[in-house]
């Protein structure tokens, strides 16, 4: 019973919560066909936050484009994909072992003919959004690219591979902090969320995806290895891997110059006068994170995702995720070196009502 294991979190078996999970309002554009900049705010909690906003210059010879300011940290598929396109209403668990946005400068570019795309950069102290930091500095380097890619008949089937690695300095404080939680946002329960002491620590990440037709299968991979001079490194790993299918035919579109998936936009529309039905995808995800080495104790997630989405058009779609999330912590029991586990379980029905242009 979570009770047990967060019992000053948990008061009932059953929660009921709706909220707003974004309500994000950017400008962006091109001036002079060389500069670009964006700025994005997000008001779902009730006040503005800053989500990207920055200058970049494009079109630059060698390094193609060039970005200052507050931006994603070019790591990881699922991170990088949009949260309006991504197949379930909440990202994997790898996303919280990876750095999300930061301030700093970042570079990028594609190249055999948009088949291969690479970035990097650095960025300066800040928390992301999943609260792991602050971190005194970090540089980071991604490449991805299609191996496979044969477009004809209107259809793109594609074998997608990449690879990153960031390295971050822990900073005056020496401090990394960890936290991971159900794929419910509003959960008031983490089951990971522990504060690692280190001078430093490097994430290693691989992606993969494979889309044939309206089928696809998309894995990533995240490890994070710790170092310090004063007490046990520890290594942190999580996973992914779910398919998809388009039951009304279409596929999922690659954006090759981000190296990242794109706009769904179903074959016939909802009432569209023809009597189109939008598209219909089901998706089925298992993930896990494992935050449990040596002296740290920060627990174990494993979680099932089954998603249902019904796109009426490429703007409106609606989501359904039904999950269950197994828990198990591990405490150490006081003045001896045994360590006892507990186990827990969540599960959880959400849906989702999508609008954005």
């Amino acid at each position: 019973d979570l009770r047990d294991i967060f019992p000053s979190k948990f008061e009932d078996r059953t929660l009921r919560q709706h909220e707003f999970r974004r309500a994000r309002l950017y400008i962006s554009g091109t001036i002079y066909e060389r500069v670009e900049f964006k700025a994005q705010y997000d008001f779902a909690g009730g006040d503005a936050d800053f989500k990207d906003v920055w200058i970049g210059l494009r079109k630059l010879p060698i390094v193609g484009n060039v970005r200052v300011g507050h931006h994603k940290v070019m790591m990881g598929l699922e991170t990088l994909t949009s949260s309006k396109y991504f197949t379930f209403m909440e990202r994997a668990g790898t996303t919280a072992l990876l750095p999300d946005r930061q301030s700093g400068f970042f570079l990028f570019n594609t190249v055999l003919d948009k088949r291969m795309y690479w970035g990097a950069g650095y960025y300066s102290p800040a928390t992301d959004g999943y609260g792991n930091g602050p971190i005194n500095n970090g540089f980071f380097a991604r490449v991805s690219g299609t191996p496979w890619y044969d477009h004809s008949d209107n259809r793109t089937n594609l074998l997608h591979l990449g690879v990153s690695a960031a390295y971050e300095d822990g900073g005056k404080s020496g401090e990394f902090i960890v936290s991971n939680r159900p794929p419910n946002h509003s959960s008031p329960i983490k089951p990971i969320s522990i504060t690692v002491d280190a001078e430093s620590r490097t994430i290693y990440q691989g992606e993969m995806a494979v889309v044939f037709g309206p089928f696809s299968i998309q894995s990533e991979y995240v490890r994070q290895d710790y170092s310090s001079s004063g007490s046990s490194d520890p290594s942190f790993n999580a996973f992914y891997i779910y398919g998809s299918w388009f039951i009304t035919g279409e596929q999922r579109p690659y954006k090759a110059s981000y190296g990242v998936f794109d706009r769904v936009r179903p074959t016939a529309n909802f009432r569209d006068g023809n009597g189109g039905a939008g598209a219909i995808e089901v998706a089925l995800r298992y993930g896990m994170t494992d935050a449990d080495d040596r002296s740290v104790h920060g627990g174990e997630l494993d979680t099932f995702t089954l998603g249902l989405n019904w796109y009426l058009n490429p703007n409106v779609r609606v989501m359904l995720n039904y999950f269950r999330s197994d828990i198990k912590t591990t405490k150490p029991v006081a003045s001896t070196s045994v360590a006892v586990s507990e186990k827990g379980r969540m599960t959880g029905f959400m849906v989702r009502f999508q609008v954005d242009f």
